[in-house]
């Protein structure tokens, strides 16, 4: 039998193994928002954890995982040599990581056939634009919104949410219509319509009967939503009814953002290390030694700060509250997309029926299955093309695309790298015509090569 276990599936049931973890993850959790624990445990590990209730916690694992000058004496040591804490902890963190990865690819693509296609450019222009930080986007296909604004107003707020103006309660009339919109999300996208969350630029628990909503949700893509909320203190037992609701449904992880000193008090106080194994804690106020505000939102300081985006969803936001549907993709923060985010449209709906016409519109219009043959279409300014042997490479942030092509493609992938990495634009039929009259290409294969650079979401056009 393995020494490691997955710890975030049903009816697990390994109480000492579930212990040890957890409060692995309390003291990691203490190092990261606690400044004094912090300065302490790097003086003296052992009294610290003692003076902190952490004495149970393997102080070798804790020593490798928080101290680098620890981890750089282990660096060496073979894993299955590493104290016994912290290889479990880390194989729950790589679970963790390893489910994340699955959500982007496999368990967030939708069913509609232009959807998925288009999900896939976003995906790959993210990874050309944003490196390594696409890695934390999953790129969901749909979120909800069950209010309108957020009552908290984080300062920090990387999509600007405003102040809370309306919640869609579950009334009679209200709960029809959701049910019915989660059925019409279904028939485009199946289960990955569940990948998403019943929050977006608001707070999830605003909505006082957002359990409801939850099980609706799972009766139809048979996943729960994640919560992240910046009001988990607000009412304890509330939030702890929450996350056991969702979790005996589905185990998943949820988050809360810590905004300062006595929200990390009274979390720690009120919710125990195995109560909180998938809630991550994010230190979100200036005191927290781990804290790093996304420079996208409320966080840009000045019109040239950017870079960043905390937006993790390529398709449509479904605002219940004001019955509209808006096309995004995450993008790197600038004067033009302050919230991280191209906005493509926003469109109202009032019933089911419209709401399955608005998106079978938005569908078309955005998500066409192969590129207009006539438009301009200007390569990404962070995007470059290269030729190696066979095949051509994509390079952007660190990430790099190769592609293949067969000995009767060559001329035209050269051609067409060619070209474009010096003149950065130019349309399908006229560089046909182009690399035909002054190269005899035949337009078959240009065409081919160009259609294929498209579906690779290297083109900065609105699709």
């Amino acid at each position: 039998m393995s020494e490691y276990k997955l710890i975030l599936i049903k009816d697990f049931d390994d109480a000492e193994y579930l212990h040890e973890v957890a409060w692995m993850k309390r003291a990691a959790e203490m190092f990261t928002l606690d400044k004094d624990f912090n300065a302490a445990f790097k003086e003296n590990p052992a009294k610290t954890l003692a003076d902190y209730g952490l004495a149970e916690v393997d102080l070798d694992s804790a020593k490798l995982l928080l101290l680098k000058e620890v981890a750089e004496q282990f660096k060496d040591t073979p894993f299955d040599k590493m104290p016994r804490s912290y290889r479990r902890y880390k194989y729950f963190m790589k679970e963790k990581l390893d489910n994340r990865e699955k959500l982007r690819k496999e368990d967030c693509k939708p069913l509609n056939k232009n959807w998925v296609q288009w999900r896939s450019r976003q995906v790959n222009r993210c990874w050309f634009e944003m490196g390594g930080r696409n890695e934390s986007s999953v790129h969901t296909p749909v979120m909800f919104e069950l209010a309108n604004g957020c009552s908290v107003g984080c300062p920090f707020c990387g999509l600007m949410a405003p102040p809370l103006t309306k919640i869609f309660r579950y009334t009679e009339e209200n709960a029809a219509l959701w049910k019915e919109i989660l059925c019409v999300v279904y028939e485009f996208t199946g289960n990955a319509g569940g990948c998403g969350t019943l929050y977006y630029a608001s707070e999830p628990l605003d909505n006082p009967d957002y359990i409801k909503f939850v099980d609706d949700y799972f009766k139809v893509f048979h996943k729960v939503p994640q919560v992240t909320t910046a009001a988990s203190t607000r009412n304890v037992e509330r939030t702890r009814s929450i996350l056991r609701h969702g979790y005996n449904l589905e185990p998943h992880i949820d988050r809360f953002s810590v905004l300062n000193a006595k929200m990390r008090d009274t979390i720690f106080k009120n919710f125990t290390p195995e109560e909180l194994i998938a809630v991550e804690l994010l230190p979100q106020f200036p005191e927290a030694p781990n804290n790093n505000f996304s420079k996208v939102g409320r966080s840009r300081k000045s019109e040239d700060d950017g870079g960043e985006t905390i937006a993790c969803l390529s398709g449509v936001v479904v605002n219940m509250a004001e019955r509209t549907l808006t096309l995004v993709t995450p993008c790197n923060a600038d004067k033009n997309h302050p919230t991280g985010q191209n906005i493509y449209a926003t469109e109202k709906f009032e019933t089911a029926e419209d709401f399955r016409e608005v998106l079978n519109g938005l569908i078309e219009k955005y998500m066409p299955l192969n590129p207009d043959n006539g438009a301009d279409m200007e390569i990404l300014p962070f995007v470059h093309l290269s030729v190696e042997e066979d095949s051509f490479k994509i390079s952007g942030n660190g990430y790099n695309l190769k592609q293949k092509y067969g000995e009767d493609s060559f001329a035209a992938m050269q051609a067409v790298v060619n070209y474009l990495e010096k003149n950065r634009h130019g349309s399908i039929r006229a560089l046909a015509r182009k690399f035909l009259e002054e190269e005899d290409i035949d337009p078959t294969y240009t065409i081919s090569v160009l259609k294929n650079l498209w579906r690779l979401g290297i083109f900065c056009n609105k699709t």
